[in-house]
């Protein structure tokens, strides 16, 4: 495959490659989330499984336009059980991905992270962004913007770990990987640059990505302000991937895609045994669309693996 250089060619990229993937829907009584299902089932991407209380999501899922006669239910009575019934299908081989209604983030992500759900493939989990800045020819990735609060060096490196497998279902084979800050330099008050310093020794000489740091966002992105910053290196000016030191700043950055940018957005979260799709209420049906595409991207790489395997 060649590189997704765009979020419609993300969409192109998937539509051909098979039956449509089977997304357990957790508490499904929410108007954004069946809608955003529509235009998925419309291109014959997702087969739903809609939980929550069965006769309440069936009304909502008719007044949305979904056709029923494509959509699964499994009643469920409250946020954590829906939860609970989302992992089991998973867990079981029944879906392949999870997908939030009306149910906070951490309802679902306490409910996946416990140490029996069998949806912990990796050690934690990863929210991860792909975006195309104005005026850019390709995409960025943005992690994290969702999950990690406040990420020690060990989190760091597992944060890197998994937006370089992303970006390894973008195309990108070695991408760069920028680690941000608010300077170009190491200042011992300023722990995020410390934390970086830390990182790009750590992943020195890594066949799998090319990681520098600490930067400003500018100094990542911007060729000319590497140069006029006189930052020379692999990663400076020309980032495919940007990891920012806590969620602080990742949802500060993230937001401003939306609300100053107008950009459209896919995002997941990985690090689990299958792509978890968290859409916010104020992400676009757009986002919401190309978020699952990258779910779907996903849990189909990671169905081709386990075949090989």
């Amino acid at each position: 495959m060649g590189s997704i250089r765009s979020l419609p060619d993300l969409l192109a990229a998937i539509e051909p490659s098979g039956p449509p993937v089977n997304v357990a829907c957790a508490a499904a009584d929410d108007e954004n989330l069946l809608l955003s299902l529509r235009e998925a089932m419309a291109r014959g991407l997702v087969h739903p499984v809609l939980i929550g209380p069965r006769e309440r999501v069936r009304e909502m899922a008719v007044a949305a336009g979904l056709d029923i006669e494509r959509v699964d239910f499994v009643d469920a009575d409250g946020e954590s059980p829906a939860c609970e019934q989302a992992i089991a299908l998973c867990r079981d081989g029944a879906a392949q991905a999870i997908m939030k209604g009306a149910v906070p983030t951490s309802t679902l992500l306490k409910a996946a992270l416990r140490a029996d759900s069998g949806m912990r493939g990796d050690r934690s989990f990863t929210h991860v962004t792909a975006f195309r800045p104005k005026g850019m020819r390709r995409l960025l990735l943005l992690a994290d913007a969702g999950v990690q609060i406040a990420p020690g060096a060990d989190d760091l490196e597992q944060i890197v770990r998994h937006t370089v497998r992303v970006a390894g279902l973008l195309g990108h084979r070695r991408p760069r990987v920028a680690l941000l800050s608010a300077a170009e330099f190491v200042n011992p008050k300023m722990p995020s640059s410390v934390m970086a310093d830390v990182l790009v020794k750590r992943f020195a000489n890594d066949p799998c990505a090319i990681v520098g740091g600490p930067y400003a966002l500018d100094v990542a992105v911007s060729p000319e302000s590497a140069r006029r910053k006189r930052v020379g290196d692999e990663v400076a000016g020309r980032a495919d991937i940007l990891i920012t030191p806590g969620i602080d700043a990742g949802n500060v950055l993230y937001k401003s895609l939306t609300c100053f940018g107008g950009l459209d957005l896919a995002s997941i979260i990985v690090g689990a045994s299958v792509p978890l799709i968290i859409p916010s209420r104020g992400d676009s049906e757009r986002t919401k669309l190309y978020s699952i595409a990258l779910a779907l991207l996903a849990a189909r790489a990671e169905a081709a693996s386990t075949d090989v395997r």
